[in-house]
Parts: structure tokens; sequence; C-alpha cells
């Protein structure tokens, strides 16, 4: 299947799952408000906010609506208790900040401010359940036609994630477009552009002359980072912050004048922050990275990943469920269901309760081996093993779960089924943005942000000294015992790899 193909055949699928959950009278019983009416809310992370009468017609929509029941950070609720916040909360914080932003550098344009409003408040609208865990899911099992999508001309050359595609895709789409058109449209009768938000989304604006904007929505400090950074550090009580507000006013648009695009670097970039922002863009990398060893890296939330993905390969090697919903073999099934319903769909099926009761009771799957450069007696071996993510071949980690499985004595495989058993290698964390960070400090030269925060260095020693893998099993002290001795015994067959007694100990299993 080539790009085209696919996008053909996503957006037919996209269609139909919009139609489904649109009622036909949608827009006919639409009660328009009076231009002047607003409502305002509260959010506890980025305050009071006024929604005009097309935001809030927006976020009524059910294609919004299912936002609530999309946790931000999928399942680390279960490891920080307050994690409950949604994708549609960050929406309304992205949203915010968008305004905020455009009114420093467009004030008097308020026709593209509100073109920036829309688009943070639709940029998420793509993501399923788990969030970002489901999309990775996705990404692997459906690998030939993601790699065909994102070779279709609208996304050729973007690098988008599978969520950028289908938000572009929904918002696109004859259905949702009908419904934006009808409500934008009776507030701004003219020069509202809806292309140029769904472009926005995907970073390709509508023209060149409105990069900036594309920059706002989706680049090295744009508003998603700046809310998600603050929301997830609230929601989870990690100490960290960025000042917001110091961002909206250190940045700028790209002065063409002063830095004609001769530079391919400058090219890249329409938004750049001024010198006394640069500390600001410091500490939004420098909080990204604390948050990848304290939720995204953190070992109780990989192991709630690792579970999620017991399931899915449940479903799709089994093949005996029930209810049609949890077949998944495409993407679009994965839309048809919140979070919520999925827990309730699956728990019904007797193959795969017994994991979502544990999951749901927090009996979670536990270390049995510390994975880590720095615990190898002979460091040099690790980049055999380094290379095996779940995201790139989750072949090649079911591959290394089977070798540990068969080598357990029967007893304990008459307990552990291979579903109960996993290797977890994260991968290097991306900080996407110092490199492409343009800072103006009023020269003739713009400088990137890795000039000023030298974070090769960061990443190198995260990976040998927190970049944590994993393998996991049942809780039991036996079971773990047995999956210990028999994982160091197969990474030491297959990759030559021995470890130093702490990656036992930090399993606690002494």
């Amino acid at each position: 299947m080539d790009g085209e193909e696919a996008f053909t055949q996503l957006r037919a699928q996209t269609e139909a799952w919009l139609a489904s959950i649109t009622p036909s009278d949608y827009l006919k019983l639409l009660r328009m408000p009076k231009k002047d009416d607003v409502k305002i809310i509260r959010d506890a992370v980025s305050g009071y906010q006024i929604l005009k009468p097309h935001e809030y017609l927006v976020l009524d929509h059910p294609i919004l609506q299912r936002l609530r029941y999309i946790h931000q950070t999928a399942l680390a609720y279960l490891v920080y208790p307050t994690a409950n916040h949604t994708r549609f909360d960050h929406s309304l914080g992205c949203a915010k900040i968008a305004q905020e932003i455009g009114v420093r550098l467009i004030p008097e344009d308020k026709t593209r401010i509100a073109e920036l409003r829309l688009a943070a408040l639709l940029h998420d609208i793509g993501h399923t359940f788990f969030s970002h865990l489901s999309e990775t899911i996705m990404e692997s099992h459906f690998k030939d036609f993601y790699d065909a999508l994102s070779e279709a001309k609208e996304f050729k050359g973007l690098k988008l994630k599978l969520s950028e595609m289908m938000s572009y895709l929904i918002v696109t789409s004859e259905t949702f477009h009908n419904f934006l058109d009808r409500v934008v449209h009776y507030y701004y009768e003219s020069g509202f552009d809806l292309d140029n938000v769904a472009k926005l989304i995907i970073h390709k604006p509508s023209n060149s002359t409105l990069a900036y904007m594309a920059d706002i929505i989706s680049g090295p400090f744009d508003v998603d980072k700046l809310d998600y950074l603050v929301r997830d550090c609230y929601f989870t009580g990690i100490r960290a912050d960025v000042d917001v507000e110091r961002v909206v006013i250190s940045t700028s648009i790209l002065d063409k004048d002063r830095f004609p695009a001769t530079d391919p670097k400058w090219q890249r970039r329409s938004l750049v922050m001024l010198a006394g922002g640069v500390s600001i863009l410091e500490q939004i990398t420098f909080n990204k990275m604390l948050l990848f060893p304290a939720i995204y890296h953190h070992h109780k939330v990989r192991a709630l990943e690792c579970m999620v993905k017991s399931i899915f390969e449940i479903i799709w090697e089994n093949g005996q469920l029930k209810d049609h919903r949890l077949k998944f073999n495409d993407i679009l099934d994965f839309y048809k269901l919140t979070e919520p319903e999925f827990f309730t769909l699956a728990k019904a099926e007797p193959q795969l309760e017994p994991i979502i009761d544990r999951l749901l009771k927090r009996d979670l799957l536990e270390r049995c081996l510390v994975l880590l450069p720095r615990y190898a007696k002979d460091p040099s071996g690790w980049k055999h093993l380094g290379k095996r993510h779940y995201e790139d071949d989750p072949g090649q980690i079911k591959w290394l779960r089977e070798c540990i499985w068969q080598e357990l004595p029967p007893k304990i495989r008459g307990i552990v089924s291979i579903c109960d058993l996993w290797v977890d290698i994260p991968k290097t964390p991306d900080l996407g943005g110092p490199d492409v960070a343009f800072v103006d400090i009023g020269t003739s030269e713009l400088l990137s942000l890795s000039e000023f925060f030298s974070y090769p260095h960061w990443i190198s020693a995260y990976e040998t000294n927190k970049l944590k893998g994993h393998v996991f099993s049942l809780c039991a002290e036996e079971i773990r015992k047995a999956v210990n001795k028999v994982a160091k015994k197969v990474l030491k067959e297959q990759f030559g790899l021995e470890f130093k007694p702490r990656a036992t100990q930090e399993c606690r299993l002494g």
C-alpha cells in the first residue's frame, strides 16, 4: 500500500466513525448563542479564561467531549494518585497560552489569534484511550500502514505521530469540517481560515507568512510543551515549574531583514527567543529531563504499560473474544472506545479479566532485574541489548521474553504465562528543541539553545546512569527469583552481558 492509498483508506474510516458519533440532525439542532455571549472557566493550572461562543460550541461536540475520558499521562494515576488530568484539560490550557503568545506577537490581528486558539483546542483531538501508550501500540502493530501513511503527500517529510495525523484527518473530515464551518463562520463572517487551523496542527501552515503560527502550536517551545510540563508536574506533585509568562514576553517573530534565509538552519524556524528568555528555555529543557525518571520512565509506570501491551497481545493472538469492539483490527477501532468503556468491555472477557483485575487493583508486575549499562560488568555488551525497543520492533522483545520463559522451571511456567513476563527497555529521551530553538542575542547571528545548554552530556549521563530497563514478572518472590536467575543466564548467552549484584538488589530480591 502506498501513501495515498493509506491516506484515502484512513480518511474514509474516519468519516464513517465521525458520522456514527455525530447525530444526523446535530447541525439543525444547534442553538447558536448571541455573538457577545461568553463563558468563563477556571482551570487549576492556567487560571481563568474566556471562551467565545464558537469555542464552547466546539468543546461541546462529542469528538471533543471524549477527551474528558482520556488521561493525559495514561495510567500514571495508579502511581501518582492525583494525576487524573485529561487531554480535555490540557487542550484548554494550550488555548490560553496560544492566545497569550498571539496577543504578544500580533495584537491587532484578532482573527489570527482566534485561529491559534482553535488550533490549540483541536491539536489533541486525534488521541485515543491511554494517550501516547495506545499510540505506541498502534504505530508498532500497524507499522507498515503507519509508514505508508507518513509518505502521503499531506504528511511526507513532517515526521508526525499518528495522533497528529488523526487530528488533521478529523478536523478536515466532511462531517467535522461542516460543523466547524457552521459555528465559526456564524461569528466570523469572513477571514477565518479553517484550512489554516487544520494545517497548523501538523506544522504546515496554509502559507509561508504564517509559519510563526505553526511554531506556536508545534515548535521547540510550543503551547503543548508549555502546558503539559506545568500540568504534569502540578498533578503529580513534582516540584518543578516553567515560567510560562516569561516565555510569552520573550517570544519574537524572526526578523527576516536581519536574518535573511541564507543559512538553512534559520529557515527551519519563524519564532525565536529573545536573549532574556534563554534561562526559561533552559528551564523547559531541564524540567523535561526531570519528568522522564520521575514519570515517563518510572518503573511502576513502565510496568503498567507492559500490562496494557499484554492485554493487546492477548487480543491479537487469541482471537476468541466475544465482543467485536475489542478486535482492534484497524486504527479506527481504537477511537470507538474511551478508557472506562475499554476497561468495562475487557473485564467481561474471560481471557482478559485476570490481567484487567490485577491492573485495576494495582497488583502490578514487579521488577526481577534492572537493566542498566552501569550495572553491567562489561558495559560494551549493552549496545546489542539497548537497541531493542517495543516501539521499533515488538517482535524482538517478544523473542527475548520467550527465550526467558522457555528456560523457566516447569513449575514456574505453570504459573507464569508469557504475558506475565516482560522485558522493557525505554528509548533515550527526545528533548525536542535545543538544536532547533534559536535565540536572538542582538547580533547578526542566531544561536541555537544547544550553544547555551550542553544537553548532549546530560543525555549521555542519563543513558548510562538513569535509563533503566527492567525484566518484569508476577509479584510472588519465588517467581521473581526464578525469573531473575533465568534472565541473567539468557542475557549472558544471547548478548554476552553479565550483571553486578546491584541489578538484582535494586529489585529487593537480596
